[in-house]
């Protein structure tokens, strides 16, 4: 049973999780190229699919911006998630408390303007009706030559 009137008790769990987040820190710190290739490969990112008319092109640009935004809320999520665990590891200490306890705030607000953008756009795109469609009767469509064999 640990007792959290005494902060000795609390110690060993503070290394553990100290030590955790060290690890996530390694694999994050080694994952970075191999995360960095993979989107950048992704069919997605590189517009593997071909663009024949502006629906697609519109279609492919929003789905790009989903998956940015998407990546970025993770992103935001784990930035708060390991700042709070960082803050809780220094409770001994007010001095290392302060900032990230700014830090805390700040990816909050992050996340917030990520979300409220994100929701501002969606909001947008359903009061004009827009369906991530171009009017087509305002646009030529590409016509490619036919392909030699």
């Amino acid at each position: 049973m640990i007792d959290l009137s005494n902060p000795q008790s609390i110690l060993p769990i503070a290394k553990i999780l100290e030590y955790n987040v060290n690890i996530l820190l390694i694999i994050y710190k080694k994952m970075k190229k191999t995360i960095a290739t993979l989107i950048a490969l992704s069919p997605v990112v590189a517009s593997a699919q071909a663009i024949t008319d502006l629906n697609t092109l519109t279609n492919k640009a929003t789905n790009i911006g989903n998956t940015i935004i998407q990546v970025l809320i993770a992103f935001a999520v784990l930035y708060i998630i390991f700042n709070v665990v960082r803050y809780i590891m220094a409770a001994d200490n007010p001095e290392k408390r302060d900032p990230l306890g700014k830090a805390v705030l700040w990816g909050i607000v992050g996340l917030f303007v990520i979300l409220s953008i994100w929701g501002l756009v969606n909001i947008l795109s359903n009061t004009f009706r827009t369906n991530n469609n171009a009017p087509t009767q305002q646009f030529p469509t590409l016509n490619y030559p036919p392909q030699v064999p």
